[in-house]
């Protein structure tokens, strides 16, 4: 199995010599494996590891021996390790989000807080090459495109998968090898959820009756999309970049085929946006009002309009609507800007706020400006409507329903990137701090 993660590592550089690498280790045999490993090639990449793992609170004392394992195994291979306990089934019913859904959004969450704990710039997970056979027939039968067919990447921005091209049994073999003493969650053998049972049921009927192979025939064809894929969003990107104005585009440069067309759309929706939760329906309707070029035709796709003015395309956010009060764990994408939980920094500028963490009154949230909105802006006594404020620093009146507004269950803690709320400020009594950092999402 090493020398597999080698030949992954290096043939799709996912490490370089010096990175500081947060693993996500949940205590079963891939990510146990995936941390020896890594551990094993210490010194060969000059790394720094991390460990990180989270207690969903779903099984009880097996969940707890689950926690124990990692901080023990940690431990011992004389690593810091990042332990955390949620109630993930609670979060997912006040998000409103299934159980996976809302665990996979705090684990992701989590790590980032290790990762700017510690300064690392890289994590690593252990999704292996089953799981990318398992990810591929849950979206064929859903219904996907290339780029669901695609599945999961061994690297995706700072997120790296160095068993990707590994067989379970492999991993698994390597563990007895290394006297591995991995935990077995319990709830992968239970059928009532669809993975489970193509894992425990459909595989293997199709290597039984169809092909004994089949998992490494998937993941093949997942390399061979992956090469196409590449090709098209090359092209699709060579449009983008010509004819996508800051608001618009001609309508004559969308005489495209549909697969490229709709790429295009996608393209613009993703940047300005958001892909994620856009059907192919909402798609294909600016599809047809591009091919019908009817004037003053128009579609809101997650608060992002597009319009057939003329002979041109516009798209533009819709304001008429803000964030509605949501509420804030670790992080928080909005409009292309990203409200983030630093832990502690002693640092207060326009981009960085460090609080009182004791004034802090309940549950962060995070929304936009609403009317009769009030603060108590740092080094000012009393309020001031937060209306007057933007007025006063001069903020021009189309950006101000998109800033973003950092509050508890009282009041409004920081407009953020403009001024902290005196209330909130840290002060000589002050024995617990936290940090919100505010930014540009890269684009």
């Amino acid at each position: 199995m090493l020398n597999q993660m080698v030949q992954i590592i290096n043939k799709n550089n996912l490490i370089e010599k010096g990175d500081k690498i947060v693993v996500a280790v949940s205590g079963g045999a891939d990510s146990t494996a995936l941390l020896h490993g890594l551990y094993c090639l210490k010194e060969t990449y000059d790394l720094e590891l991390y460990v990180c793992h989270l207690n969903h609170q779903l099984r009880g004392e097996d969940a707890e021996g689950d926690a124990d394992y990692v901080k023990a195994f940690s431990d011992q291979l004389g690593l810091k390790s990042y332990i955390f306990s949620k109630d993930i089934e609670a979060l997912a019913r006040e998000m409103k989000m299934s159980f996976e859904e809302a665990a996979r959004e705090v684990r992701y969450e989590l790590f980032d807080y290790v990762l700017n704990e510690t300064g690392a710039n890289k994590i690593a997970v252990a999704q292996n090459m089953n799981d990318q056979a398992e990810t591929i027939l849950m979206r064929l039968f859903r219904g996907s495109g290339l780029e669901g067919l695609t599945a999961t990447k061994f690297k995706r921005d700072h997120i790296i998968r160095p068993l990707l091209g590994i067989h379970r049994r492999v991993i698994e073999t390597y563990c007895k090898e290394h006297g591995l003493m991995y935990r077995t969650d319990h709830t992968n053998f239970e059928t009532d959820y669809t993975r489970n049972k193509i894992r425990l049921e459909l595989i293997p009927y199709i290597e039984k009756h169809f092909n004994e192979k089949v998992i490494e025939k998937l993941f093949d064809t997942t390399q061979l999309l992956s090469d196409d894929l590449k090709f098209i969003e090359s092209y699709v990107n060579d449009i983008y970049n010509r004819c996508v104005k800051e608001e618009s585009v001609f309508l004559s440069d969308l005489e495209l085929d549909d697969a490229i067309l709709s790429r295009v759309i996608r393209k613009i929706i993703d940047q300005q946006v958001s892909l994620k939760g856009v059907s192919y329906e909402s798609v294909k309707e600016i599809m047809d009002m591009v091919r019908l070029q009817k004037h003053g035709n128009e579609k809101n796709v997650k608060g992002l309009v597009f319009k057939i003015s003329y002979q041109q395309l516009l798209f533009y956010k819709d304001c008429s609507k803000g964030l509605e009060s949501t509420r804030f764990v670790g992080n928080y994408d909005y409009n292309g800007i990203r409200l983030e939980q630093l832990g502690s920094v002693d640092a207060n500028s326009s981009e960085i706020v460090t609080v009182d963490k004791d004034k802090i009154k309940g549950s962060l949230f995070i929304r936009t400006r609403k009317p009769g909105d009030r603060f108590s802006p740092l080094n000012m006594k009393g309020t001031k409507k937060l209306k007057d404020f933007l007025i006063d620093l001069k903020v021009p009146a189309h950006l101000r329903d998109d800033i973003l507004l950092l509050c508890d269950e009282e009041q409004i803690i920081w407009v953020a990137g403009y001024r902290l709320s005196e209330l909130y400020k840290v002060d000589s009594q002050t024995q617990n701090k936290i940090s919100f950092k505010i930014s540009k999402i890269p684009k």
